[in-house]
């Protein structure tokens, strides 16, 4: 089997992941708006240009990198389509997330960030991608 190049490191997307679930619901405690927008940005450019263009995914790469942290052997790779896929998804939530805070709509802006940060937090503790399942689903139901 012939390793995918743009494989993130479980390390790495469980940290991404978390730092954005995180995020969000700190900016929801908080009540800080700005920061939905920004991550859409950020997701937005992962959803683009894939994890290489994520920046929270270099500022893991910069500040840890490959290093070996421990004993524990490290679980198998992302592939970077499943990571792209779920930066896809974070992107359309937060785009609708940011859209509701906006025009003034702040209950569903927040209820549907909150939704992101369950799905992050579900990746970050689980490794289960909610993207990737429904992108599974939506090919067996067109089958």
């Amino acid at each position: 089997m012939i390793p995918d190049p743009g494989a993130v490191d479980d390390r790495e997307f469980r940290v991404v992941q978390g730092i954005l679930a995180v995020g969000l619901l700190a900016a929801f405690v908080f009540g800080l708006p700005w920061i939905v927008p920004v991550a859409t940005v950020v997701t937005g450019f992962g959803a683009l240009f894939g994890p290489a263009g994520n920046p929270l995914h270099a500022g893991y790469r910069a500040l840890l990198g490959r290093r070996e942290i421990g004993n524990a052997r490290p679980l198998p790779p992302v592939a970077e389509s499943s990571v792209r896929t779920l930066d896809l998804l974070a992107t359309g939530l937060l785009a609708l997330a940011s859209l509701g805070l906006g025009v003034g709509v702040s209950g569903i802006g927040w209820l549907v960030a909150l939704v992101e940060a369950v799905v992050a937090a579900i990746a970050a503790f689980t490794r289960y991608n909610v993207a990737t399942a429904l992108r599974e689903q939506l090919r067996r139901d067109r089958e």
